[in-house]
């Protein structure tokens, strides 16, 4: 139903390009759901108008699998031309290509020792100097050297710029 209602809405608005992605997303949503014939239908009506409005990518870019859908409309509609779903089938399939062959890298190793993981927690609390050393039971020199490490491990040179680091490689969650 809220997919519906924001079709309708972006039909109103005439957002050529949402219209058509809300289509798609509706189609393939009554297809998972079991409604085949409907979602068969309305994938139809989104192809035809990206067919009008030029509007190919709006398909394409989908990182859904369309293929037995584009084959059953094929087979049941004259009005969609055939090498308009190869191009749309060609399009998807470079873009699933791209998708696969992009690798994560691992995670890399925490630097910090498990003493400094802590007190950098504490100071992404915000809390003082004064504060960590009396809650870590060390001197403030220690907490300043454990930051000066921190910093230098992380490549820093401040405490906001070791927490956006630390957040950034995966120690903060």
């Amino acid at each position: 139903p809220q997919l519906q209602r924001l079709l309708d809405e972006a039909t109103a608005h005439g957002r050529l390009w949402r219209r058509t992605h809300l289509q798609n997303l509706l189609g393939q949503a009554l297809i998972a759901s079991g409604n085949i014939k409907s979602g068969i239908c309305l994938l139809e009506s989104a192809l035809t108008f990206a067919l009008r409005n030029g509007l190919l990518r709006v398909i394409s870019d989908e990182p859904w699998l369309l293929q037995e859908q584009f084959d059953e409309i094929a087979r049941r509609n004259r009005s969609i031309p055939a090498p308009y779903l190869d191009r749309i089938r060609e399009a998807g399939s470079y873009l699933s290509r791209q998708s696969a062959s992009l690798v994560t890298p691992p995670p890399l190793p925490n630097p910090l020792t498990s003493r400094e993981s802590s007190l950098l927690r504490l100071v992404v609390d915000g809390r003082a100097n004064k504060e960590i050393a009396r809650l870590l039971g060390i001197s403030e020199n220690t907490v300043e050297s454990h930051l000066r490490r921190i910093n230098q491990k992380l490549n820093t040179h401040n405490r906001t710029q070791a927490i956006a680091r630390a957040r950034e490689i995966g120690l903060l969650h």
